[in-house]
Parts: structure tokens; C-alpha cells; sequence
């Protein structure tokens, strides 16, 4: 009954995305789809319960939704949407019996989970002794589980009573933004959010994380670089008349594409150098219109023909599947050579969104607006000097913070002492595995080789070789 009318309250509010919900209730992603698949129900008393209903029901009356709630639960109150959300809802039983046997974790999990709980370590400044003393364990099994040897079962209290501390002291020393970086986390929420968040991380789901990796090295497989993409001349991209135009703003979605079409359009009129560009909203307003993405896509394409750098900062700390969509997404123009590529190191806030993309010398599209509310948002059009410079500034900021994602290069043979693996998932592609990088290899498209170094994107992808090679074994 819970995931039911979750969904449907989430369609009433208007939140159809699950990166709009989880920006909203400040949590990750996953979480969002947990709840709408019926993966996870919190209890209606619970602190994640009580927080969920509070901020949808606030949301609703900020958002002047208050008919759309009547009509789910039969009055706009906070309590007559908590009865209806769990309406049936019964309390789990209590586990009794003997204990269920711990299902055997492979060799790569157990590496995993144990490069992961050093990791945490490392940010509490904590070593085997001290943690064990902390946590009333002995400093021996930590050292097994560090180096892969074991690996605990998630549901028993000794994972339980580690997270706990690490999670203490983290939050004490280092702060919650570095938890945010390590787990690729928006924030951490309450006490019991940030040891699921935690824990979620210590044990995440390898298979799924192969069908990402094997899905876009499919994707990369099957890429032709010498077939030339659909794209329209120039001339049919733009209306003249929108470059004519002298508007200071624009209003929803509809105004930002048009922002956007008129500051490509001037950007290749005027050949200016270098496009500056980053956003951490919802990309809806580029990718569910198919005229305009392809509007879109042949502006940008003309933009490298004709010379243009473009440095992007992506916004992909909630991790894998972020990370490879974006590579995917800009595969055309990354291999003009003409784009550097970036990802932010910073965690993405959840209660404002960002928009800046800049010609340094032309003009600056831009947006500062309450998380959620891009549909509603004015898009600003400066060209004024001094608007210019801070926009400029804003920029140099972000890309103090920022790692190069990934790096567009011919193909080498690999080193000696690289480990490589041909998937037979995917037979085309080659990957070699360095001390701190690793190259993805198109075998019969030599320009498509691409070496990362992003930790997240190198180690989801080490984590695939070792695996697939245990399995051949």
C-alpha cells in the first residue's frame, strides 16, 4: 500500500523524476528508487518517515498544491497524509529462531568491502587498535576484513556498532562534506540516514554495477566515430531574430532553451575562443525536447569545427551511473579534442540548483533558484562587463575544485606490467588496468581510447576486471 501511493503522491505533486524527489527530501537518488520499487518502507513513526511526510506536505503547500493532496488523502493536513500513506501498514516481525546463515561473499566483494572500510579509516584518522578499541572488537578481524580475507555478513551487529563510530568521529572531525565526496552522497541526513547512506555504500550491489559498466562499453562498442551524426546547418539552428534579441531574461524551460539557442547562435557568429559551461539541474529541459536536442547537438558540434574549447564541469558525485552517462552523452564532441572535461569534488547541494553557461567576453546565461523549481525559474542574459567578471570568477572557482573525468587519447599498446582483459561480454573492447588509472579501448576504432582517473569511475572499472577474471578461472 506504501509504494503505491508513494508513487502516486510523487505524480500528484508533479515529481516524476527520482533526482527531482531525491534533491527535494535530500537524500540519494537509490533511496528515491527503493521507496517507489517497494525496496524499502519506512515506519510511519520513524525519523525517515516522519522527515519524508513533513517536507512533501510543506512542498505541496509552498508549491500551491493543497487540491492535488485533497484529492489523494481526502484533507491537505500533515497527519491525514501520514494515515493515508500507511494506511494498512503493520509493523515487520521481529526476527526469531536460529540466525539465517550469512550468504559467502566472493573474493572481489570481500576486496571491495574491504578497500571501502579503509577508506573510511583513512577519514576518521583511525587505525586497526584504535577503531577496535572504540568499537569492543577485536583489532585482528578488522585486519582481515581491510585486506579482503572476509568480509561480515551486512545484518550483524558488529557492522552496525563500526558505522556507528565512523560515522561519529567523521562527522565529528572531518565534517559531513567529506562523507558526502567519499559516498558520492548529495548530504548526509539524520543519524539513521547517514549509517543506511553508509552502509549502503560499504555492501553496493556489484551485479548492478557490472550491467552499467558492461552496458556502456556496449554503448562504446557499437559507436561508429566516422559516421557522421544528424545534425542541421547553422543557419536552420537559430532564428535570426532571436540573435537580434535584447532580452535580459527568460522565463521556465521554454525561456532557457531559447537563452541557449541565442548564446550558441552569438558564440558562433562572433567565433568567440571558449565556452565555459556547468549546470546541476534537472537536464529535462535539454533531453525530453527532441527538436531542440537536436538544435542543440548541431550547435555544439559547429562550435568545435570551428575551433571552440569547451570546458564542462559536470555534477556527478552520486556516483557510477552519473559518471558514465556523461561520457556517453558527449561522446561525438569529446572526440573533436576540443572539450576538457571536469567533475566536481564538491557535494551537489540540495536545496538550490545552478545554472552558468559563459562565453568569457560575449555574455552569460545563468540561474539561481530553489531546488525543484527550474520549470518556474527566470533565466538571466548578461553581457554587461562587470556581470561578466564575476560570472568568470564563479567559474575559476569551480574548476579549483574539479578532476579532469576522463581523457580522450590514440591508442597505445598497454604497458607490461598492466593487467588487461578483453570482455567477452564485449568483445571489441580492451581494457587495461594501471596503478592509478584505467584505459577503455575501442579495438577496431583506435582514436576511442579513453583513460580515467576519476576513484569512482577506476574503481567500478577495476572492481569489473578483477571480477570477470575470477570468473574465468
Amino acid at each position: 500500500m506504501f509504494t503505491q501511493r508513494f508513487n502516486e503522491l510523487l505524480d500528484g505533486l508533479g515529481l516524476e523524476g527520482n533526482s527531482e524527489a531525491a534533491r527535494l527530501l535530500g537524500c540519494d537518488r537509490s533511496y528515491v528508487s527503493r521507496l517507489r520499487s517497494g525496496g524499502r518502507v519506512p515506519a510511519p513513526g520513524s525519523r525517515a518517515g516522519r522527515r519524508l511526510t513533513r517536507t512533501l506536505f510543506f512542498y505541496a503547500e509552498d508549491a500551491g498544491l493543497r487540491p492535488q493532496l485533497t484529492a489523494l488523502c481526502g484533507r491537505a493536513e500533515e497527519r491525514a497524509l501520514t494515515d493515508w500513506l500507511w494506511e494498512d501498514w503493520t509493523a515487520p516481525p521481529r526476527r526469531s529462531g536460529p540466525k539465517r546463515s550469512r550468504e559467502k561473499l566472493t573474493p572481489a566483494a570481500c576486496r571491495k568491502f574491504g578497500e571501502r572500510l579503509s577508506a573510511l579509516m583513512e577519514l576518521a584518522g583511525l587505525n586497526n587498535a584504535r577503531l577496535a578499541r572504540l568499537a569492543n572488537v577485536d583489532a585482528s578481524i578488522l585486519s582481515r576484513f581491510r585486506r579482503g580475507l572476509r568480509a561480515p555478513d551486512r545484518e550483524s551487529k558488529v557492522v552496525e556498532v563500526l558505522a556507528s563510530v565512523l560515522l561519529e568521529r567523521i562527522s565529528a572531525g572531518q565534517g559531513p562534506e567529506s562523507l558526502c565526496l567519499l559516498l558520492g552522497a548529495e548530504e548526509i541526513g539524520s543519524r539513521e540516514d547517514g549509517l543506511r547512506q553508509l552502509l549502503d555504500w560499504l555492501f553496493a550491489d556489484d551485479g548492478e554495477e557490472k550491467g552499467l559498466i558492461e552496458a556502456f562499453l556496449t554503448d562504446l562498442q557499437h559507436f561508429d566515430p566516422h559516421l557522421p551524426p544528424a545534425v542541421l546547418p547553422p543557419e536552420k539552428t537559430v532564428d535570426p531574430a532571436l540573435l537580434r534579441d535584447g532580452a535580459a531574461a527568460y522565463r521556465g524551460w521554454e525561456g532557457l532553451r531559447l537563452a541557449v539557442l541565442r548564446f550558441l547562435g552569438s558564440a558562433l557568429e562572433r567565433e568567440v575562443p571558449v565556452l565555459c559551461l556547468y549546470s546541476d539541474q534537472d537536464m529535462s529541459w535539454l533531453t525530453e525536447d527532441a527538436d531542440f536536442l537536436l538544435r542543440w547537438r548541431s550547435l555544439m558540434l559547429a562550435c568545435v569545427r570551428r575551433g571552440m574549447r569547451i570546458r564542462i564541469v559536470h555534477t556527478v558525485d552520486r556516483g557510477l551511473r552519473e559518471l558514465l552517462d556523461a561520457i556517453r552523452s558527449w561522446m561525438p564532441l569529446y572526440l573533436s579534442g576540443m572539450v576538457e572535461s571536469f567533475a566536481s569534488t564538491r557535494p551537489r547541494g540540495t536545496r538550490f540548483s545552478h545554472t552558468l553557461f559563459l562565453a568569457p567576453e560575449m555574455a552569460a546565461v545563468s540561474c539561481f533558484f530553489p531546488a525543484g523549481q527550474e520549470r518556474a525559474a527566470l533565466y538571466r542574459y548578461d553581457t554587461a562587463p562587470e556581470e561578466l567578471e564575476a560570472a568568470n570568477a564563479f567559474f575559476r572557482a569551480l574548476l579549483s575544485s574539479s578532476r579532469p573525468l576522463f581523457q580522450v587519447s590514440a591508442a597505445a599498446p598497454p604497458e607490461p606490467e598492466e593487467k588487461t582483459l578483453r570482455p567477452r561480454a564485449v568483445p571489441g573492447v580492451e581494457l587495461s588496468l594501471g596503478e592509478k588509472s584505467v584505459t577503455v579501448r575501442h579495438l577496431e576504432a583506435p582514436e576511442l581510447c579513453f583513460t580515467v582517473t576519476h576513484p569512482v569511475l577506476r574503481e567500478a572499472l577495476a572492481a569489473y576486471i578483477e571480477r570477470s577474471e575470477e570468473e574465468t578461472r
